[in-house]
Formats: C-alpha cells, sequence, structure tokens
C-alpha cells in the first residue's frame, strides 16, 4: 500500500505528487503540520530532523498536503505518475531542516527549542 509521506494517508501514485526532500523539509508549513499531528518534546524533534534531512529518495504527497508547499503541480504528477524521483531528490544539510523545524516550534510555543544557540 503506497501513502502520503507527510499524513500517511492512503493514495496511488496517480492521485500523488513526487517533491524532494529540500522541497518538504525546509518548509515551515510541514513542521508546523507535524507538530500539529504529533508528540514531539524538543529533543524527539531534534533526532527526527536529523532522519528527514536523510531521506534520499523523493516524497509522495497527497492532494490535501500538497496544499502545504509551493511547487510546480504538473512536474511533480508527473514524475508521481511514473514513480520516478524528482531532480535534485535527496538528502539535505540538516541544518536547513532544523532552521524550518524550529521556527514551527517557536510559532507554536512562543519559543525555539532548547537545542537552538
Amino acid at each position: 500500500m503506497t501513502v502520503c509521506d507527510v499524513c500517511s494517508q492512503s493514495l496511488n501514485f496517480s492521485e500523488g505528487y513526487a517533491l524532494t526532500t529540500r522541497q518538504v523539509t525546509t518548509d515551515e508549513a510541514y513542521w508546523s503540520y507535524m507538530l500539529e499531528h504529533n508528540r514531539f518534546d524538543d529533543e524527539l524533534l531534534a533526532m527526527y530532523v536529523q532522519q528527514q534531512a536523510m531521506q534520499t529518495s523523493g516524497w509522495l504527497i497527497c492532494e490535501t498536503c500538497s496544499r502545504l508547499f509551493t511547487f510546480n503541480r504538473s512536474v511533480a504528477k508527473d514524475y508521481a505518475q511514473r514513480q520516478a524521483n524528482p531532480p535534485e531528490s535527496g538528502s539535505v544539510n540538516p541544518q536547513d531542516v532544523a532552521l524550518a523545524a524550529a521556527r514551527a516550534w517557536k510559532r507554536k510555543y512562543g519559543s525555539f527549542p532548547s537545542w537552538v544557540r
């Protein structure tokens, strides 16, 4: 079974969009969604940031979650339908991901996580 890499909703490749790790994990909207739908303390968030930054393949995103991101919908749809990784798929700098996650944390809790200096 194939699922959305953000919300875990079941979907077919033809219904989704293929995005890169950079497009998803460096977007504050992704982290706001994750904080809203999961229980993270700041240490767990730091570990999750590292894990997500290391994703090397494309992310399959459902129609609902696609609204979190800005991207070329027709290009991303084409890659999803072909079950192909979009160009520039691969891991990203964890600091870029941490910045987006920390900003979402601050927006939700009023201060940065303890690991932000």
